[in-house]
């Protein structure tokens, strides 16, 4: 791309979580007809939505248990799974725990980690005949 951008994680459904375009797996993204050679690797969890009180019961067990049933769904279809965790949401330890938790959680589970970069490399050196497959078929 002419700004030299490869990747991004940023195309989130504000104040939602879970799978945009009912998809956990990285895309190329288009504008208009056109094709980008830019990979959209789909953020999941944003903290600022799941912890929301208009959309998660404020009890961290039941939180923590719907990240939980969201990693199975991930794990389940061999997906990606994303964490956006704003530097400022650390300054609440409930936040903060949660965090931790899930990270804990997803190493428990083997979980692979990796910057956006990383994902999306390993994403297109594995399925570069997905990503570059006509819309049309």
């Amino acid at each position: 791309m002419e700004a030299g951008f490869e990747y991004d994680s940023t195309l989130v459904l504000k104040g939602h979580i879970g799978f945009r375009f009912g998809a956990a797996y990285p895309w190329r993204l288009a504008d208009g007809e056109r094709r980008l050679d830019l990979l959209e690797v789909p953020p999941l969890i944003a903290e600022g939505a799941l912890l929301k009180p208009t959309n998660m019961d404020p009890n961290p067990e039941i939180t923590f248990e719907y990240v939980r049933r969201l990693t199975a769904a991930v794990q389940s279809v061999g997906s990606v799974l994303t964490l956006l965790w704003h530097p400022s949401s650390f300054a609440n330890p409930e936040w903060f725990d949660l965090y931790a938790r899930t990270l804990e959680h997803l190493d428990s589970e083997g979980a692979w980690f990796g910057t956006v970069r990383e994902v999306g490399e390993w994403w297109r050196t594995h399925n570069e005949e997905i990503l570059n497959r006509d819309n049309d078929e």
